[in-house]
Parts: C-alpha cells; sequence; structure tokens
C-alpha cells in the first residue's frame, strides 16, 4: 500500500500535517509526505520534526508529486487546488467547511461534524504534543494563568476581556494573530495582556505549551465558526493538553465533555486545571479520529 500526504499551500495549514503524521507513524504506515520547505513551513518542520523523532520525515517538494505512485492520498485541505484530482487513486479528502467544494474523491473526512451532512465521516485535527506529566510539569512552574487567543477572532474592547473574567489581573492574556496590530492600542495600559502580531510558529507553539487555557472568542457573530468550519484554536487546545473556552452558541453543536463554555457570564479561572479530564477528552478524539481513518485504508 502506498501513500501520500499532500499539502500544497505555501503559507498555511500546516496545522494539519500533524494528525495524519500522528496516525500513519502510530500504525506504522509508509508514507511519503509533499509540503513546501519555506520560510512559513520551517518552523512546523523543526516542530514535527522533534515531536516525532523516531519517524525521519522526508519533506518533499508537491511540485514534484506524481499521483501515478500511490494507492492513497491523503489530501489535507479540500480547496487546495494545486492538487490535480487523478480518478486513478483513492483521495482521501479533508473537509474544512460544511458544504463540498471538490468532486471526485474517494472518502470525505470532516474537520468536525457538520450537521447538515452527517453522514461526512469527520475528525478533529489533534494529536498529544505533550503526555500529561509533560503537561502538568510545565503549569507546575507558571505563576500566574495562561490563557491564549488565536487567530482573527481578537478582543475588540478592553470591557469585552475584563468583565469576561472575575479574575482578570490573575491572568496573562497572550493574543496571537496575523495582522493585529490594532489591538495593541486598546490593551497598551495592560501588562498582563501580551500581543503577538505576526507571531513566529515556534513562539505561538512554546506559548501553547505553557497555557493553561485556550480561548475562542465570537466577535464576528456569524455561523462560520459556530457550525459552519473549525477554528484552528480548537484542535490545537486538545493537542497541547490546554482546556478549551468556547462560546455557549458553539458548544451546542460541538458538545466537548472537557471544556468551558460561557454567554456573558463572568468566569473565575484556576490554575489548576483538570488534566485527567482534558487528556481524557484528547484520548477520545484521536481514538475517534483512528477509527475514522481506519476506515478510509482498507
Amino acid at each position: 500500500m502506498k501513500i501520500a500526504i499532500y499539502h500544497g499551500f505555501q503559507n498555511f495549514h500546516f496545522e494539519m500535517i500533524g494528525y495524519v503524521l500522528d496516525y500513519l507513524i502510530t500504525f506504522n504506515y509508509d508514507f511519503s509526505l509533499y509540503s513546501h520547505c519555506n520560510i512559513f513551513s520551517f518552523h512546523w518542520m523543526k516542530f514535527y520534526n522533534e515531536l516525532f523523532n523516531k519517524y525521519k520525515i522526508i519533506w518533499n517538494n508537491p511540485n514534484n508529486f506524481d499521483s501515478n505512485n500511490y494507492d492513497y492520498v491523503f489530501l489535507l485541505t479540500d480547496d487546495d487546488f494545486s492538487f490535480i484530482t487523478n480518478n486513478k487513486i483513492k483521495i482521501i479528502c479533508i473537509e474544512h467547511v460544511d458544504y463540498i467544494r471538490r468532486l471526485h474523491v474517494y472518502l470525505r473526512i470532516g474537520t468536525r461534524f457538520f450537521h447538515n451532512r452527517p453522514e461526512c465521516l469527520w475528525a478533529l485535527p489533534s494529536f498529544q504534543v505533550l503526555t500529561i506529566n509533560e503537561k502538568l510539569n510545565i503549569l507546575q512552574n507558571e505563576n500566574k494563568i495562561n490563557v491564549a487567543v488565536l487567530g482573527k477572532n481578537q478582543p475588540n474592547s478592553f470591557n469585552l476581556l475584563k468583565n469576561l473574567f472575575i479574575n482578570f489581573s490573575d491572568i496573562n492574556f497572550y493574543l496571537i494573530g496575523k495582522e493585529i496590530d490594532n489591538v495593541k492600542e486598546i490593551f497598551k495600559y495592560n501588562d498582563n495582556v501580551k500581543i503577538y502580531n505576526n507571531c513566529l510558529t515556534i513562539i505561538m507553539l512554546n506559548i501553547l505549551k505553557k497555557c493553561h487555557y485556550v480561548l475562542c472568542l465570537d466577535i464576528f457573530k456569524s455561523e462560520h465558526y459556530t457550525k459552519q468550519a473549525i477554528s484552528a484554536s480548537i484542535p490545537l487546545s486538545f493537542s497541547f493538553g490546554c482546556q478549551l473556552i468556547i462560546p455557549q452558541h458553539w458548544q451546542i453543536y460541538y458538545n466537548f465533555k472537557s471544556i468551558i463554555s460561557y454567554e456573558t457570564n463572568e468566569l473565575l479561572l484556576s490554575k489548576n486545571i483538570n488534566l485527567d479530564y482534558i487528556y481524557e477528552e484528547q484520548n477520545d478524539l484521536i481514538s475517534h479520529r483512528n477509527n475514522m481513518f481506519n476506515k478510509c485504508l482498507i
């Protein structure tokens, strides 16, 4: 059986590589990885090479991909149109939204459960970065509660963040994203709010390792992240053993077990998060992923 992982984007979605790598390495499959090696992928490559250090990962240029050499291809993003469909191979298409963007594939795997397509298989793009003991040791050395906010959905006012948390001053907030320089002005008088505009990947990953929580905001109030697609913050939170905090109207569609949900309630966060509870759900999500991928490679 010849398997390929294909990621043709030059500058984003490298976080998608990890959970397919984790699956194929765990079950001792031979595979070839096709992903660009450039300034955007450098830290992700280093991260994956160190995480999966028992397996020598070879990073092949997608321009050299020949689909005729493989039986199965994991296409990591459904609208990656650098990939040319070949009906002779079995394309396992990872679907990022709740509507079909690519025809003529073997199987579709959603990045989440799509309520308007309940027949579609799904697997959250999570994998284990730290063992529970490694996470515990890191958190025990942190003096304050650490909360990360990733991506475009950043707090657009001081009161939004301040009013959400009763113990706001006990928390270090790490606001990480692209083109979020405008947030600096909002929190310029708050030493516990740290802004990482166009943050290097390796810095983001190291911050996540020491975070107790990952907070998802819904500034734009659209249905996109509520039920149509998934914020990368969600699988990253589970991968790094952080407790996830999401809006209640998201939780209605996810039904996670270990998370904190909110609407307008004030939250009181603690340094003593229940890692057993978080890692139990992480394990459930990874086991579910394994079952879904097992159905593909038959």
